[in-house]
């Protein structure tokens, strides 16, 4: 039970950074394209894919629950 909590928990986390980097990609926000002001910048293509990697883990887990209760 704690270990879903924590997946869904660091996966709300991820999305918002995710959607936080894509939006200073669309604004063309220097200071949001990065995680930390001194990290490189990441691509809007690896933010993407990250974030919609992240949707479909937490959506086969969540199947996963569903099934198995």
């Amino acid at each position: 039970m704690n270990n879903i909590r924590l997946v869904k928990f660091l996966s709300a986390v991820v999305s918002f950074v995710g959607l936080i980097v894509m939006a200073g990609w669309y604004l063309e926000i220097e200071g949001l394209k990065s995680i930390l002001p001194i990290w490189v910048s990441m691509k809007f293509l690896t933010v993407f894919s990250f974030y919609i990697l992240l949707k479909v883990v937490l959506k086969k887990i969540l199947c996963f629950r569903k099934q198995h209760l």
